[in-house]
C-alpha cells in the first residue's frame, strides 16, 4: 500500500531551530554549530569574534558548539588600526 504524505504536514513536525545573530532572527532544520553559521553567512574567511548568549566561545570550540533553540549569536568582526 502507498501512502501519501502532505509535505505540509511533515515540514510543521520538524523540528526547527530559532536563533537570533546580530539581533536579526533566523530559524534553521539542520543542526547547526558555530563553524557551520559562519560558513552560511560567508564570516569564515574574516577575523570574527562569537558570543553566544554574551558567553564567548574560544576559537579552538567552533566546530563543537551547537546553536540552540532560542540562543542569541553576537558576531563581531575584529578591526585592525590604531593611532
Amino acid at each position: 500500500m502507498l501512502t501519501c504524505f502532505n509535505l505540509g504536514e511533515l515540514s510543521a513536525n520538524v523540528p526547527r531551530v530559532k536563533f537570533v545573530l546580530n539581533g536579526e532572527s533566523h530559524e534553521t532544520l539542520d543542526p547547526l554549530n558555530v563553524l557551520d553559521l559562519l560558513g552560511r553567512f560567508e564570516l569564515l574567511r574574516q577575523r570574527v569574534a562569537v558570543a553566544i548568549n554574551a558567553e564567548v566561545v574560544p576559537k579552538s570550540r567552533f566546530a563543537e558548539v551547537w546553536i540552540r533553540d532560542g540562543d542569541e549569536v553576537e558576531v563581531i568582526h575584529a578591526v585592525g588600526g590604531g593611532a
